[in-house]
């Protein structure tokens, strides 16, 4: 009887370590902490495209920049009642050089002429109710707006847009020399492909000589030359006025 007892009192001591795996298996199960992996997930923040896509601009906004240093030299009659050196600090860098000591109402002409996707920017003005003269043309360099002629318009020197991106550069020394210079838009800058020009001759003023890219040519040459590139005819433009704001 007691070899019974000790047998069962053996056996139940030799059973008790294998029900410690099945009541500690809830404890130590990964599964409870697994929940968490929703919080790790990158998911919430990884979209930027809210953010990324740009946002739509309008036409003229490349040159905006340009159009408020107008519309601040239009309210103040392009500082008339300055002195010159006053006049010039007072008004910005775009403003053409003609139009600050002959202010006149300003437009604007967006225009690409080259076709490579980029505007252009012609300013023009005139005594209201006459016909709008050119008096600077600008490109966009990819970060700001930039002169394509390093001259000033509206006097002896004057130009006008053709198509195919061409412009005519019309200049004019005196009476006895003038000539007329065409040049191709080529992104922020204006090169230069032909030019003519005529002189009188000094030995005897009566005749005169014509040269086309600083070689000699007959007139016939000279005038084929201005009316090859004219013959394209003028491009046309979309003027709007510049307010005085």
């Amino acid at each position: 009887m007691l070899a019974c007892v000790l047998a069962l009192s053996f056996s139940g001591c030799a059973a008790q370590p294998a029900l410690n795996p099945e009541t500690l298996a809830p404890t130590a199960s990964p599964a409870a902490t697994a929940t968490v992996l929703p919080l790790a997930s990158p998911a919430a923040t990884a979209s930027p495209a809210p953010t990324a896509t740009p946002a739509p601009t309008t036409a003229a906004q490349p040159y905006d920049g340009v159009i408020a240093q107008y519309e601040i030299a239009l309210k103040n009659n392009f500082f008339a009642d300055l002195d010159v050196d006053a006049r010039n600090k007072a008004m910005g860098q775009y403003i053409a050089e003609e139009l600050k000591n002959n202010p006149n109402p300003v437009s604007y002409a967006l225009c690409d002429l080259d076709g490579n996707g980029t505007q252009e920017m012609i300013i023009g003005a005139a005594p209201k109710g006459e016909t709008l003269g050119n008096y600077d043309i600008l490109g966009w360099d990819g970060a700001k707006a930039v002169r394509l002629f390093d001259m000033d318009f509206g006097y002896r020197t004057n130009f006008d847009v053709y198509t195919g991106g061409i412009i005519e550069v019309t200049w004019s020394e005196s009476a006895f020399e003038s000539g007329y210079d065409f040049y191709k838009v080529d992104g922020a800058k204006a090169t230069l492909v032909c030019s003519v020009k005529s002189v009188v001759n000094t030995e005897n003023t009566n005749e005169m000589l014509y040269y086309k890219d600083n070689k000699k040519v007959d007139q016939k040459a000279y005038d084929s030359t201005i009316s090859g590139y004219e013959s394209k005819g003028k491009q046309t433009l979309t003027w709007t006025a510049i307010a005085d704001k």
